[in-house]
């Protein structure tokens, strides 16, 4: 599984606990979490997506001073 699906996996385990809950503050907590995780999972592709686009170069060699 990739990052960006073990994040959204991490969504939905808040929105499950969220859903078990009758507290009303961990509630909103817990769906607040799950929206975090889901714009964490948006940007990981975006990035990933970047990467694949724009590769960094290689690393330069550093040459010993004589």
């Amino acid at each position: 599984m990739s990052t960006p699906e073990h994040y959204r996996q991490y969504a939905l385990e808040c929105l499950r606990l969220a859903d078990g809950t009758s507290e009303p503050g961990a509630k909103a907590v817990l769906i607040d979490m799950a929206q975090a995780w889901i714009k964490l999972a948006d940007q990981s592709e975006k990035n990933r997506r970047f990467e694949l686009a724009h590769p960094a170069p290689p690393p330069r060699q550093i040459q010993a001073a004589s």
